[in-house]
């Protein structure tokens, strides 16, 4: 899309709103290594709460939209 249109232009909530996915898709990518590293051991479990925790946090901020809906509806929001 960037390749194509250029970078988005996002009004400044929706731009806030892209960098809170952005962090909490890489929040929770990290708690998924750190859990995997842990894997045979009692520690293996003690990352699914914090897991859930930010995936329900992600799931607030998009509304459970598909990205390629959300996105769409954060460019036509201008």
């Amino acid at each position: 899309m960037v390749k194509e249109n250029g970078p988005p232009q996002l009004s400044s909530d929706n731009f806030r709103t892209l960098m809170n996915i952005v962090y909490l898709e890489g929040a929770i990518n990290g708690l998924k290594k750190a859990k995997e590293a842990h894997k045979g051991t009692d520690a293996y479990y003690k990352y699914d709460v914090t897991i859930f925790r930010e995936q329900k946090r992600l799931t607030d901020v998009t509304g459970n939209i598909a990205p390629n809906d959300l996105l769409q509806r954060m460019l036509n929001a201008l």
